[in-house]
């Protein structure tokens, strides 16, 4: 099964179905479009319950965490072809990004590695949920722009957004136990790919070591905000007032005085309040045999 988001920043039906007739040639694969109502899992579950061998997400980090959320918990290995605007997760694996080779990854033998994933209110995230700047990037960010200019139209939006910097109280419960932090922005973190490969929270931060990370953003000027991205960038990994990150193993509940826009995968998901789980190896992702 190859599900395609006709949306995607590079999507192409004649591409796809150039690239199911080179590699898959005489397998039968069905071509299932997303669309903006949901009903993904319900049109997977027959085919999952057949014993498909493989579900191909064609599409961006969202169009993943949409197949993402009919696959957990089933031997059903989910397949990358990386059609999208940033493909993090593609990139965090170590996947192909030119959708020829992965066609031919995704053909022939690969290996499998189990993620973990994060649930909000019944759907499956594998890369992040935050709440503040990058959830405004996000909805600042035109559709049309971003099939146009691939990452870099996240670039000003996300500027503009810096000249707004403003602090919120969040009032957090980290597995069971609550605190309240004054921070710019809270990010959920599952994979340590912060949209370009380059920019990451840290080594130690991968997306099948069993736990989620809860990072803090604090910051009072842009130059304060600089100086986070710039130690991410050169890999100070260093933790001070300015970035800090607490380990998760079970469940993170955020809530603000009002409410504020959540993204996850990239997309926007709704506002505060927002519980999100940990779900630990539950999700099977096809990857090149030598990162299995």
């Amino acid at each position: 099964m190859l599900v395609f988001n006709p949306h995607a920043g590079s999507a192409h039906r004649d591409e796809l179905q150039r690239l199911l007739a080179k590699y898959f040639d005489g397998r039968q694969v069905e071509l299932c479009e997303t669309k903006e109502s949901g009903g993904l899992r319900d049109n997977l579950q027959p085919w999952i319950d057949k014993g498909v061998h493989l579900v191909i997400a064609a599409g961006g980090d969202g169009t993943v965490s949409e197949v993402a959320s009919a696959l957990v918990n089933t031997d059903v290995p989910l397949g990358i072809l990386p059609l999208g605007t940033g493909n993090a997760l593609a990139r965090e694996l170590g996947l192909p990004i030119k959708t020829e080779e992965a066609a031919a990854i995704l053909s022939a033998r690969y290996g499998v590695r189990r993620l973990d994933v994060m649930q909000v209110a019944g759907k499956i995230f594998t890369l992040a949920v935050s709440v503040g700047l990058s959830a405004k990037t996000m909805r600042r960010t035109r559709d049309k722009n971003k099939r146009r200019f691939g990452r870099i139209a996240y670039i000003w939006p996300f500027f503009l957004s810096l000249f707004g910097l403003t602090q919120y109280d969040f009032e957090l419960e980290i597995d069971g136990r609550k605190r309240v932090v004054s921070a710019n922005e809270v990010i959920v973190v599952n994979a340590g790919i912060i949209g370009y490969k380059a920019l990451r929270w840290g080594p130690d931060v991968q997306p099948d070591d069993g736990h989620l990370n809860i990072c803090f953003v604090r910051a009072k000027t842009l130059l304060d905000y600089l100086d986070v991205f710039w130690r991410l960038f050169s890999k100070q990994n260093r933790r001070d007032t300015r970035l800090n990150c607490v380990e998760v193993y079970q469940s993170v509940r955020i809530n603000t005085p009002g409410g504020l826009a959540i993204q996850g995968d990239g997309d926007l998901i709704g506002e505060t309040p927002v519980e999100i789980t940990l779900h630990p190896a539950a999700l099977k992702v096809a990857v090149p045999l030598k990162n299995s």
